[in-house]
């Protein structure tokens, strides 16, 4: 279930548009900003997918254990 969260939680990480207003009530592009979010949302994405992906090796040992264990118990 942690896996999960985390692989969820990393899908809903957002990207600031970096679109802002200016004085006069136009709207105004700021590329480097946007730039800037994207690297710093893509970080954060993949961060929450690492951690995502050792919840998952952590879950995949621990039924291989269970296997293992509950194969020796029978016996």
């Amino acid at each position: 279930m942690a896996a999960a969260w985390f692989l969820y939680a990393s899908t809903r990480e957002m990207i600031d548009s970096a679109i802002h207003k200016k004085p006069d009530g136009q709207e105004a592009f700021r590329l480097m900003e946007w730039t800037e979010n994207v690297m710093k949302t893509a970080a954060a994405a993949s961060h929450l997918n690492g951690v995502a992906a050792i919840w998952t090796a952590v879950a995949v040992v621990a039924g291989a254990l269970s296997t293992v264990f509950s194969a020796l118990g029978a016996n």
